[in-house]
């Protein structure tokens, strides 16, 4: 079984969630530290390339730039329907939690 630890924005991400949501976020997260099952996905970029929605536009940037503007590079996600929860491993039994966003918000 996983311990979790919680990035004091990623609990604040979750406050601010209604109460039906944060309990199937949470839900989630347990089903996948007992069991290893979720919808998970490393974030890698492709071709040393990011693309970036800024508005209604869409950027496409180097690396190095998308560094600068974004930090869920080499993180994981988890999928919980239109949420996201952004984190790493610290070791195979411990998962950091970075964040929850919604979908159209995270990337």
């Amino acid at each position: 079984m996983k311990s979790f630890l919680w990035e004091p924005a990623a609990r604040a991400d979750l406050r601010k969630l209604d109460r039906e949501t944060a309990m199937r976020i949470l839900l989630t997260l347990t089903r996948y530290g007992e069991t290893g099952e979720g919808d998970v996905k490393m974030l890698t970029d492709r071709d040393g390339l990011y693309r970036l929605r800024v508005g209604k536009q869409t950027l496409t940037a180097h690396r190095m730039l998308a560094q600068m503007l974004t930090d869920r590079d080499g993180l994981y996600r988890l999928r919980v329907g239109k949420w996201r929860i952004f984190f790493d491993l610290d070791s195979p039994s411990t998962v950091r939690i970075h964040g929850v966003d919604n979908r159209g918000q995270a990337y």
